[in-house]
């Protein structure tokens, strides 16, 4: 599955976190490594799931979802009053080390 539809694979194991093996970071960059989009987490348009959207490419793009955000559960208020950098420190899997 993972050759043949890297970006359902990715959405797929993202959905099932935690898994306890591989942080959500390294499967997103093993996805964009596979040729994968993934969307940022939306307030307006995000699921809680991870979701697939069309991207016009050979695969769908991998929109995340709002159980990326760290310290997101599923009863939390979502923060909608936070800034573009604080958004950024809070997602999880997104984070290049920069």
């Amino acid at each position: 599955m993972k050759c043949d539809d890297p970006d359902v694979f990715c959405c797929a194991i993202l959905n099932a976190q935690p898994r306890g093996f591989y942080a959500p970071a390294q499967l997103v960059r093993d996805g964009r490594e596979h040729g994968v989009i993934e969307h940022p987490f939306c307030v307006n348009a995000s699921q809680w799931d991870c979701t697939l959207e069309p991207a016009g490419g050979r695969w769908l793009a991998v929109h995340l979802g709002l159980r990326t955000v760290r310290g997101l559960s599923m009863g939390t208020p979502v923060p909608v009053a936070l800034g573009p950098s604080a958004c950024d420190r809070l997602v999880k899997g997104t984070d290049d080390g920069a």
